[in-house]
């Protein structure tokens, strides 16, 4: 079973960038969530010893209970790099709080702020799994979100990793959101081309490919 000093094996599972001092920042509002006076690099030794999963499940798990929002906000600074591993827990935040919650809005900011490999490989994991159908619904509009800023290379990426049935599914999704005056989906399914006009910012259409 992996723990976190399997360096190696960590960035290949997960794609992580997490560097020691993050490691230590968590321990340290661990200790400040629970009001304890301990030693923060005696509790980061006792979370060395836990498996990836069980490390990222416990600061998500921080994350959404905290009552301090300073530390919220500097985990969820932290939460992308935990990489693909965090992108299914991220969309689950994003989608079932509260529109004006601080924890949705600072998950979605974890979402952008994230890599764009990172990202893609953790949707692509997602939508091949056996959760998909469930999911498609929750992931479309954030996923929508997110093309305006990663654009063509998002979904080159996803294009590479997805069966042909998962990136039909997911192309009728995007066609549903996005079926209104401001844009357009055309698809192939034999090239696997999409080709999507968003409007930007300053009303001007934007079109990207793969």
């Amino acid at each position: 079973m992996l723990t976190l000093s399997d360096t190696y094996g960590l960035e290949l599972h997960a794609q992580h960038t997490l560097q020691c001092t993050d490691y230590l920042l968590i321990a340290q509002l661990a200790n400040r969530e629970s009001q304890r006076a301990g030693d923060a690099q005696a509790l980061l030794e006792q979370l060395s010893t836990w498996t990836f999963e069980q490390f990222f499940g416990f600061t998500c798990h921080l994350f959404i209970t905290t009552e301090f929002a300073e530390t919220r906000e500097q985990l969820s600074r932290i939460l992308p790099k935990f990489g693909s591993h965090a992108v299914l827990s991220l969309f689950k935040v994003a989608h079932h709080f509260y529109p004006r919650s601080e924890v949705k809005q600072l998950a979605l900011q974890s979402l952008q702020s994230m890599a764009v490999h990172p990202l893609a490989v953790g949707i692509g994991q997602i939508l091949e799994s056996d959760a998909a159908d469930e999911m498609l619904p929750i992931i479309t509009p954030r996923l929508v979100q997110l093309l305006s800023q990663h654009q063509e290379q998002l979904l080159k990426l996803l294009a590479e990793q997805l069966s042909l049935s998962t990136w039909e599914k997911l192309e009728a999704h995007l066609t549903l959101s996005l079926s209104d005056e401001s844009s357009l989906v055309m698809f192939d399914p034999e090239e696997r081309h999409i080709r999507i006009r968003i409007k930007d910012n300053k009303e001007q259409p934007a079109e990207i490919a793969c």
